[in-house]
Parts: structure tokens; sequence; C-alpha cells
């Protein structure tokens, strides 16, 4: 078990989130924790990369969902990118990969546009 790792960077009305480590029952409420100062700061636009994250079970899903029922309540978004193994494998599973703006293993931003172009 690795401790979820959280870092946020802010970009006008979009705050980035990068995990790091596992996202499971243990670790859920830290991300709820992310999206709720992400809101306060005025994010309307979420970009959560999953690049370092080593685990993802149904519970770190539903927090990801959570993310985006509260980023829904603004008129906002959320992509995932850098999609990749276990995390992949259960969102496509569940279903749940509809259930977001972008489900990508490619660095890309909310709207479309390659994460390190978003201004």
């Amino acid at each position: 078990m690795t401790a979820l790792a959280i870092s946020m960077t802010h970009r006008q009305d979009r705050v980035i989130v990068a995990l790091g480590g596992d996202l499971d029952i243990a670790s859920g409420l830290y991300l709820d924790d992310a999206v709720r100062a992400a809101l306060c700061v005025g994010c309307r636009h979420l970009v959560v990369d999953a690049a370092d994250l080593a685990f993802c079970d149904s519970h770190g899903v539903e927090a990801l969902l959570r993310a985006r029922d509260a980023l829904a309540e603004v008129h906002g978004t959320v992509a995932l990118v850098n999609v990749h193994g276990l995390l992949r494998r259960v969102l496509d599973i569940t279903g749940a990969v509809a259930s977001f703006t972008a489900v990508t293993d490619a660095p890309v931003s909310c709207d479309g546009r390659p994460l390190w172009k978003v201004p």
C-alpha cells in the first residue's frame, strides 16, 4: 500500500490534480478535500492526472465520480488524463469511463487541448 500523494496546479478556471500512489477506500476522502479546495478558488474544470497513480479500486472510482458530481454542480467538467493500468481497467469494466469529459492516456485538458498548452 502506497500513500496517496496529491499535488495541485491552478491555471485560471482550471485545476490540475496530479495523483500518485493508491486511490482507494482509505484515501478517497483526500481527493474529496482537494476537489473542495479547487472549488473554493473558483475551479470550473478539473484535470486529474493519473500518470503516477499506482492503484485504484472501486472506492477510488467512487471518489472520482464524487469529483465529477461536485464540478457538475457548478456546471464544470472533469477530465482524466494519463489513465493507465488498473484505473483504465476499472473505468472500462464499470462503464464509468463515460462519466467524464475525457478519459485518455495522453496529457490533454478538459476541452481537448494538450495539457501543456492550457493557459
